[in-house]
């Protein structure tokens, strides 16, 4: 049997630091609000900083825009578009500031994100134009997503669809500052220094199932129950 089809679909969140800029040249609508993450894994990037890092932008919107809305434009979109995109929705926290986005990856230049925004914009979503830039700034981006993973055992699981990208499941909701300090300890006491990590959650038969997404090129089952063991280690003890 296929392990890439013995798979189970989730909706849920993501929610992860990261450092933004403001894209500010003839690759975007002009005057238009896009965000970019050069550093979209900083757990791992900063500790690599000479290899190749995956293209991630960020489109602001003017308004909200549900998860419904977005599912259909986008299935529109790629009836036409001729290159492959993934999006979602994100929600990009600094300060006092919120900004709703659609977050995109999987592009292969920068050519690429004007084309898409202009359809985006095509069908109706309202650009966020900009006010001022950003460089360097450190947020806080929650998105709304489907997962699809692919089971190891009734804790753990892989990412069918985002490669070298683990989960595990944690026993209760952490809040964002004891999930900050229970991260830097892990990164710390683990043979593994370089992974990067985010806080998330999805439903599942009326409930809500908090997890951990662990980012490492190559990540093995191993490398990951390594990981996960310090991780539920540290939250037993900043709960005793």
């Amino acid at each position: 049997m296929d392990i890439q089809n013995v798979f189970f679909e989730r909706y849920g969140s993501l929610r992860k630091y990261e450092k933004i800029d403001t894209i500010e040249d003839t690759s975007i609508i002009p005057g238009t609000l896009v965000f970019e993450a050069p550093n979209p894994f900083p757990g791992y990037y900063h500790k690599n900083p000479s290899l190749p890092k995956p293209l991630y932008v960020y489109f602001a919107l003017e308004n909200h825009l549900s998860q419904e809305q977005l599912m259909l434009v986008i299935k529109k979109i790629r009836s036409y578009i001729e290159f492959d995109f993934s999006a979602a929705k994100a929600k990009i926290s600094f300060f006092n500031e919120q900004y709703t986005t659609i977050r995109i990856r999987e592009l292969n230049n920068y050519s690429q994100v004007r084309i898409l925004q202009e359809a985006f914009a095509r069908e109706g979503l309202v650009m966020k134009y900009r006010n001022k830039n950003f460089k360097d700034v450190e947020v806080i981006i929650t998105m709304k997503k489907f997962f699809q993973f692919l089971p190891i055992n009734e804790e753990m699981m892989f990412d069918r669809t985002e490669g070298d990208q683990g989960y595990f499941k944690i026993p209760y909701h952490l809040d964002w500052q004891t999930f900050s300090d229970i991260t830097n300890q892990v990164s710390h006491n683990v043979s593994i220094l370089e992974f990067d990590a985010a806080m998330g959650m999805y439903f599942e038969n009326y409930n809500v199932i908090d997890v951990i997404r662990i980012f490492s090129p190559r990540i093995t089952m191993e490398m990951l129950q390594d990981i996960k063991n310090e991780y539920l280690t540290s939250i037993k003890r900043f709960n005793e």
